[in-house]
């Protein structure tokens, strides 16, 4: 799981990597700056990336929520359905 997770990552910033050139500034600093072969692409990899990091896990975290939820829901309702039925028993049974 661990190997998948470091090779989609490297398969996801590959083109950064490509992508990436470093120019110089003033004096001998340099910086590492991303240089397109166009627009298109530099929007299309952000927006996928984006996609990818953010939109598909937050997707996968609401579902997996709202299994839990749902769930949950179930279960308390059947506990308070149980404890209705067992003082109503109580009741009608208790000695006086």
């Amino acid at each position: 799981m661990i190997t998948c997770v470091w090779l989609m990552s490297i398969a996801l910033n590959s083109p950064i990597l490509v992508a990436s050139t470093l120019q110089p500034m003033r004096g001998n600093a340099y910086k590492c700056r991303e240089i397109w072969l166009s627009l298109e692409l530099e929007r299309t990899f952000n927006l996928g990336l984006d996609a990818a990091l953010l939109l598909i896990p937050i997707f996968v975290m609401s579902f997996a929520y709202s299994l839990i939820v749902t769930k949950l829901w179930r279960g308390m309702r059947h506990e308070i359905q149980h404890n209705f039925n067992w003082q109503r028993q109580y009741c009608l049974n208790k000695p006086l």
